[in-house]
Order: structure tokens, then C-alpha cells, then sequence
């Protein structure tokens, strides 16, 4: 029988069930609050910044339609690269030298590199140029995933 040797509720070893945390307690947690504070605003800045890059080859540094979309398309192609990389290298480094430098330095290093990568960006002249920096920026700041930021570094 499928249910054979199933118990009714979470146990503890000893047998006794477990008490479950109500959802007042951990929708008002400080933890859940800053948490979910962090994650909007992460958000909110990753989509200003695709917002930028995918406007400022046509609108701002004057590209024809075809190369500005061209230059569009290159945030997404580094995010997708970045993320895979930037996961690869998390768990290296967690495996290597543990939570700690895989985890919460190289999310650090992550966004020191997203944040030369814009400021370079705007400070370059040529169209072209400056929309790879600027799709290298997307690219290492997608490189920190969300979980990551969350956790007790």
C-alpha cells in the first residue's frame, strides 16, 4: 500500500510533531523584509539598465535601426553567456574554498566589474564600442544571482 508507514503531520525523532511557523511571523521577519527589499531593487536596476542599453545605440549615439538592433541583442547574448559562466565559477569556488569566496566575494566582484563595465560605457565615444562594454556590464551583473545576494555572507 502506497500510504503504508506515513504519518499524519511533520515529526520530530523523538515522534512528536513539529510546530510550523505561521506566515505572520515570517511575512514580518526582518530577514524576508530586507530580503525581498533587496531583490526589487536589483530588479529595478537590471531593468533601467537593459532599458539604457537597448535606447542608447539608436536614440542616444545615433546608429541606423539595423546596427542599433545588432548592438540590442548583445546584453541578452552576454547575460545568457555570463550566467552560465558565473554559475560554473560559484560552485568551483564554494567547492575549492567554501560558501564564503564562492558565494558572497565572488557576487562582490561580480558587481565592481558591472559597475566599471557602465561607468566605462558611458565615458566611450564610439557607438560600437561602447554598446559591448555596456552588454559586458549586463552581462557580469546578471552574473550575480538573486539567492546569492539573500544569503548570510
Amino acid at each position: 500500500m502506497i500510504n503504508a508507514g506515513l504519518t499524519l503531520g511533520p515529526q520530530t525523532p523523538q515522534g512528536r510533531a513539529k510546530k510550523l511557523v505561521s506566515w505572520s511571523r515570517v511575512l514580518t521577519s526582518k530577514d524576508v523584509i530586507a530580503g525581498n527589499v533587496e531583490l526589487f531593487l536589483l530588479r529595478v536596476c537590471r531593468l533601467d539598465f537593459l532599458q539604457l542599453v537597448l535606447h542608447l545605440p539608436a536614440q542616444v549615439r545615433g546608429l541606423n535601426l539595423k546596427a542599433s538592433a545588432f548592438y540590442a541583442m548583445l546584453p541578452a547574448i552576454a547575460m545568457a553567456v555570463f550566467c552560465i559562466l558565473g554559475g560554473k565559477l560559484s560552485d568551483g569556488l564554494t567547492r575549492l574554498h567554501g560558501p564564503r569566496v564562492g558565494r558572497c566575494i565572488l557576487a562582490s566582484i561580480a558587481v565592481l566589474i558591472a559597475g566599471v563595465f557602465v561607468a566605462s560605457g558611458a565615458l566611450v565615444e564610439n557607438a560600437r564600442v561602447a554598446s559591448i562594454v555596456l552588454a559586458s556590464g549586463a552581462g557580469a551583473a546578471i552574473c550575480v544571482p538573486e539567492f546569492l545576494l539573500v544569503s548570510n555572507c
